[in-house]
């Protein structure tokens, strides 16, 4: 009988090794894992947009938009305007990449199917029921958390945050926020903010800028869940609740200063851009 240390430590262990493999297989190809995801995707789905593309290989727009603008210098990748909407930009593989793809197996699903091709059948159908049970006891510690018992995972987006007491004074206000946007970060949570110009900055970035009031309920590496994050940035800003997941979910609540309808609306839509863009 395996214990949850010996399902950890081997997922681990996999999870690693696989990292490995991919690094190894791409390095060859000149590419990065999450540039080789990229490909894949507009390779497998055709153009689509950055907002769409971001969703679909669970990155940040600005993740994503950096990466393409590495594959374009690479000749991999091309941005495309809509005929019908000049303001739309399309992502697209190009020929290089394609010619790419069929000669070296460059997508990554043709990769993953050809390491599994050396399992039998039956044990590929065994590893794929074990990972979709494990999908769905994580999520069922999401659903604990009250009003989540529904929520599937094209609910959930997961980002990263950064708790301060009082963050944004000096050039940490110039270029905190977009270097934690890149880094895949999605609000911050402080007792106050230092100047108006980085809670500013936080909101053009996209980052939602909690505020707690009294002692921290979570720590280092804690997984907070933020229910309802778009209804609520639309209602009463004064009580937000939030939730640690352990154990058991322990609840506790943020807030967000007053914001003007454009800051609102600055936020329901990803970031800055994305608002001019509408």
């Amino acid at each position: 009988m395996y214990g949850s240390d010996d399902v950890l430590m081997t997922y681990l262990r996999v999870s690693q090794h696989m990292s490995r493999l991919f690094r190894c297989h791409f390095g060859r190809l000149q590419l990065t894992f999450p540039q080789a995801l990229v490909l894949n995707v507009l390779g497998e789905e055709g153009p689509m947009p950055i907002s769409v593309l971001a969703e679909r290989t669970g990155s940040a727009n600005s993740t994503v938009s950096g990466i393409v603008d590495r594959l374009e210098k690479l000749d991999l990748a091309r941005r495309d305007r809509s005929g019908k909407d000049r303001r739309i930009i399309y992502v697209a593989v190009t020929d290089k990449y394609q010619a790419l793809r069929e000669k070296a197996e460059a997508n990554v699903a043709g990769y993953f199917a050809s390491v599994l091709s050396t399992m039998p059948p039956q044990d590929r159908d065994m590893v794929a029921q074990a990972l979709l049970r494990l999908d769905e006891a994580l999520l069922a510690k999401i659903r604990t958390v009250p009003g989540c018992e529904a929520l599937t995972w094209d609910d959930v987006q997961i980002a990263s945050t950064i708790f301060a007491v009082k963050p944004g004074d000096g050039s940490a206000r110039e270029q905190a926020a977009s270097c934690q946007r890149v880094l895949g970060a999605g609000a911050n949570i402080a007792v106050e903010y230092a100047t108006k110009r980085y809670r500013s900055n936080l909101i053009n970035w996209g980052m939602l800028p909690f505020q707690i009031a009294g002692p921290t309920p979570f720590g280092l590496g804690d997984y907070i869940l933020i229910p309802n994050a778009r209804k609520a940035l639309a209602g009463d800003l004064s009580e937000i609740a939030a939730y640690v997941l352990g154990d058991q979910p322990a609840a506790f609540t943020l807030s967000i200063a007053p914001l003007t309808s454009d800051e609102r609306q600055i936020l329901a839509d990803g970031c800055l851009i994305n608002f001019y863009k509408h």
